[in-house]
């Protein structure tokens, strides 16, 4: 009977910096790219990990929480997702919980990645394998659910509530003085025309900009 472990090579191995979600108000974004798993510390089974590629081009590693699991359900390879460290809230057990919501759009996509995995596809033909490139129903975005933000049932943000957000970054990340410039000062920096379709766009890139 062949051992389960021989099967796993060197195209298996889960590379990446971690992401631990150090300080309260932490936040990750980049591209959902892979899922692995690695050994649990707390349970029998083995725990997810969610590969996700930043603009820059590194990979980060975050592991399966309670947290987030539900909300990774819904959210597929090539979506472009945000993870914000919210709170932590002590459990008397020595370890922590932390909060941690997660923001995702099904028409927020890494279309550059999306395109790479399209055309990974097709160079393999017919002795394409889920192990070689992405499969074309992992990246079909129509189906993917709408999760913004938080976990389970949360009530998504408002287009309102995400224009707030987009001019209050737009005063901290780039010295905006009030809400009309830093409208402009946005769209100049993401070159990207402030509608509610962009605004998760916008509010991903923003959370990046130093």
């Amino acid at each position: 009977m062949t051992n389960k472990a021989d099967l796993l090579g060197e195209k298996d191995l889960i590379t990446g910096s971690w992401f631990n979600f150090d300080k309260i108000g932490d936040i990750l974004v980049g591209t959902y790219v892979n899922k692995g798993h690695v050994p649990s510390k707390y349970h029998a089974e083995d725990d997810e990990v969610y590969e996700i590629k930043t603009d820059d081009g590194d990979i980060h590693l975050v592991r399966e929480r309670q947290c987030i699991k539900d909300d990774m359900r819904n959210i597929r390879l090539g979506q472009i997702v945000k993870f914000v460290f919210m709170s932590e809230k002590d459990t008397g057990k020595g370890n922590p919980f932390k909060d941690i919501n997660v923001y995702a759009n099904r028409e927020v996509v890494d279309e550059e990645w999306l395109q790479e995995q399209e055309e990974k596809v097709s160079a393999m033909g017919d002795d394409a394998t889920p192990t070689d490139a992405t499969p074309k129903e992992e990246i079909d975005v129509k189906d993917i659910k709408f999760v913004e933000p938080g976990n389970g049932d949360s009530p998504v943000m408002t287009d309102e509530q995400m224009l707030a957000q987009i001019i209050e970054l737009g005063k901290t990340k780039l010295g905006a003085k009030d809400d009309e410039e830093a409208k402009i000062k946005v769209m100049e920096k993401t070159e990207m025309p402030l509608t509610p379709k962009n605004y998760s766009q916008i509010i991903g890139i923003m959370e990046l900009t130093s």
